[in-house]
């Protein structure tokens, strides 16, 4: 069954990943896919060279240490290490993503590709790059659209003029707006409300102040993963785990409970929010967000 007058807004990320997955759990799809890439501007070439303010924070952390020092340093045995990437991250995701398909959460096939997973059920998509939703290519594209609105998953934050066209732009916000509003709203939620808030919103030129059309709830997870990750140089890929993984799930059942609700995009009753009572939150320091993000995680037995 098609999806009136709606556009999924495709792209690599685990949360179009996730929106597909539900769509396709209710048997609905989108009538029209658009998956987009995003590129960046071309930047100058000494951009591709690491800066001296980098090479300085290096260099300062390893001068008049030890060569045992240095290595245990950059292998994350005791005292301060240097933020590299951990090869074996992707066990933890994979731990989590596990954890969410198993909750009653919509099922992700997030190790495969969008593109594979349309192609998969033979869904016909276009495909288009941009630097963001408000290039002036992409607001042409969508001004033309016969449909009215338009599922988003990323690409930047969206001015007036794309929002000015007739479409209306879906957004699903972790946290419960206007009581969460702004970055990182998961880890806000289980830090203040001690709970894991979903809001599916049409955007406006606002931080997450658009009309409301459903809002849902969940009790902060219990995620089991191996003792071997939950510990301090494993804090990076923990969050990165939360975000793009369970995150996508809250995010993608949402969506799922609102098709099933009412399939029909035109029927929906959007309500505007009480802003008086809202609170805008920003990215936290590092200690507070990895004190929020080790509230979902428990050792695995």
């Amino acid at each position: 069954m098609k999806i009136k007058n709606f556009i999924f807004l495709a792209s690599s990320h685990n949360v179009a990943k996730a929106y597909l997955a539900a769509m396709l759990e209710l048997d609905l799809i989108p009538e029209r896919i658009i998956f987009t890439e995003f590129v960046q501007h071309q930047q100058p070439k000494s951009a591709d060279y690491p800066s001296k303010t980098f090479i300085k924070t290096i260099h300062r952390q390893f001068k008049n240490i030890s060569p045992v020092k240095k290595i245990r340093r950059l292998l994350g045995m005791n005292g301060t290490t240097i933020s590299i990437p951990r090869l074996d991250g992707h066990q933890i995701y994979k731990q989590v993503a596990d954890f969410a398909n198993q909750s009653g959460l919509p099922v992700v096939d997030f190790f495969t590709s969008t593109e594979e997973i349309l192609c998969r059920h033979n869904l016909v998509y276009e495909k288009y790059r941009y630097t963001s939703l408000n290039d002036p290519e992409f607001i042409s594209l969508i001004s033309k659209a016969s449909q009215s609105v338009a599922l988003y998953v990323e690409g930047g934050i969206l001015r007036k003029p794309v929002l000015s066209t007739h479409v209306r732009f879906l957004h699903i916000h972790p946290g419960i707006v206007p009581f969460v509003r702004g970055s990182a709203g998961m880890l806000w939620s289980a830090l203040v409300h001690k709970r894991v808030g979903m809001s599916g919103f049409f955007m406006n030129e606002g931080i997450d102040t658009g009309d409301v059309i459903l809002t849902k709830e969940y009790p902060v997870p219990e995620v089991p993963i191996s003792g071997y990750f939950t510990t301090p140089q494993y804090a990076d890929a923990r969050y990165l785990a939360l975000e793009d993984f369970l995150g996508a799930s809250y995010r993608a059942d949402v969506l799922r409970e609102l098709l099933r609700q009412q399939p029909d995009p035109e029927q929906w009753a959007p309500q505007s929010q009480d802003l008086a009572t809202g609170k805008l939150y920003f990215h936290p320091h590092k200690k507070i967000r990895d004190k929020a993000v080790d509230k979902f995680f428990v050792e695995a037995r």
